[in-house]
């Protein structure tokens, strides 16, 4: 028996799914997302956490893949030609790792370690008044980047005592950051649309 034209057109149109892009999301220790996070943004990567058990000392360490596509965007914002993008002259690749606490900070930032192209390593003590944390670590890739895998490490000297004050979330997010004309840090003008991790921590030290 012929199926009318008509029901086909039914059943087509009911079994008819829209495709929707990947958005971009936050994971606590991988990322991976197809939609629109940023064209500069590794379509995936990884945040893992370890300690060294003879010190305070705790470590971050996020490893990611630039696409190709991400090179070609990254290298026009390296040559400013990326118009409605906030960047009005050069940026570069950001990739920023922030201890952020519930209540008091914990973790200070000593150590960077990295394979990016020539980077600009930053730690900084970005509370309002400064309490002597540097619960920043950033890393600005000042020189050409390419399509492969990558990896930013951090060292924090581990202050939690054990109470519930000292919990937290330590946060990655990648950006493109450029030079006020008359120099000094480089800023962001562009960053991700979601965070790329937030991974929560307990109060205690050493703790992952």
């Amino acid at each position: 028996m012929r199926t009318p034209l008509l029901l086909t057109a039914i059943t087509a149109l009911l079994a008819w799914q829209p495709t929707v892009a990947e958005a971009c999301s936050t994971g606590s220790t991988s990322w991976s997302h197809t939609g629109s996070c940023g064209s500069y943004v590794p379509p995936s990567g990884t945040y893992a956490e370890s300690k060294i058990s003879s010190s305070n000392t705790f470590i971050t360490t996020v490893d990611f893949t630039l696409s190709s596509s991400n090179v070609t965007s990254i290298l026009a914002y390296n040559a400013g030609g990326v118009s409605g993008s906030g960047c009005s002259s050069s940026a570069y690749l950001t990739l920023d790792i922030t201890s952020q606490p519930d209540n008091s900070d914990r973790f200070d930032g000593y150590a960077i370690y990295t394979d990016l192209p020539n980077p600009k390593k930053d730690l900084e003590d970005d509370s309002f008044w400064g309490d002597g944390f540097r619960e920043e670590s950033e890393v600005v890739a000042l020189g050409t980047v390419s399509a492969r895998s990558y990896y930013m490490k951090t060292y924090w000297d581990d202050q939690r005592t054990g109470y519930v004050s000292d919990r937290g979330a330590m946060l990655v997010q990648f950006a493109m950051s450029s030079q006020p004309w008359w120099g000094g840090d480089y800023n962001n003008c562009t960053t991700a649309a979601a965070l790329q991790i937030y991974n929560t921590y307990l109060g205690c030290q050493g703790c992952v």
